[in-house]
């Protein structure tokens, strides 16, 4: 059974925006990180027991380029920077993240990334299935294609690049 996106996806996702890159209300429940790295930006956020967001890190970054890392120290070095933010935080270390990848492209590309940034991942899922797990779509298709395109990627400078994905 789906989820309303009303009443279920759009409160959580506000309350993301919220949270990014501020400090978050303490939270006494187990939490869990996610790592996504993008094709204009690097997002960890950790949500706790309710699947509510605790917290988040966003930076704009030109690390990934057609579903593979070429700036592979870049993409760590965000990693593990958002680590230590979240710890300052949080009060806590984390060890373990899930992560996803796009489609037909090889998982390993998230998972050394998280690995050498010292994380053990918990859960990789490629993104068009990550997506229907969030959504809770059920006799349903979440279908990932690749289009030639040039997108344009706003940085916190203001400044962009003309990335091809």
């Amino acid at each position: 059974m789906a989820h309303d996106e009303q009443l279920w996806l759009t409160p959580r996702l506000q309350k993301a925006a919220a949270l990014c890159n501020q400090t978050p209300a303490a939270s006494d429940t187990p939490l869990w990180l996610g790592v996504d790295l993008g094709t204009c930006d690097v997002v960890s956020m950790v949500v706790d027991g309710n699947a509510q967001p605790v917290a988040v890190c966003l930076d704009w970054a030109d690390v990934v380029r057609d579903g593979i890392v070429w700036d592979f120290f870049g993409a760590v070095t965000i990693v593990r920077r958002h680590l230590d933010t979240l710890e300052q935080q949080l009060g806590c270390r984390f060890t373990h993240a899930a992560t996803s990848f796009p489609p037909g492209t090889d998982p390993r590309i998230s998972i050394n990334v998280l690995e050498s940034a010292g994380l053990e991942v918990s859960h990789v899922l490629d993104e068009p299935t990550a997506v229907a797990d969030l959504l809770a779509l059920d006799n349903a298709g979440v279908v990932g294609y690749w289009r030639r395109h040039y997108r344009h990627c706003h940085r916190q400078t203001g400044q962009g690049d003309l990335l091809r994905r």
